[in-house]
């Protein structure tokens, strides 16, 4: 099974492990497709390489949280 989200794709095992990780990786910049480490939980936070896009967790854009 496989989890999309834009381009980026998680595969079930990838997934399971972040419901139980405090931080993951969030899903890719759209302005400069960059990651940054954020809590399960976060939602649109701003880009800390470019500045200009937003990035989410995962677990949110999925519909997990």
């Amino acid at each position: 099974m496989e989890f999309t989200y834009r381009d980026q794709e998680w595969s079930y095992d990838e997934v399971e492990a972040m419901v139980y990780d405090s931080v993951l990786d969030s899903t890719e910049c759209p302005k400069c497709g960059s990651t940054q480490r954020v809590e399960p939980d976060a939602s649109n936070y701003t880009c800390h390489d470019c500045g200009k896009g937003k990035v989410h967790s995962p677990l949110i854009v999925l519909g997990l949280m």
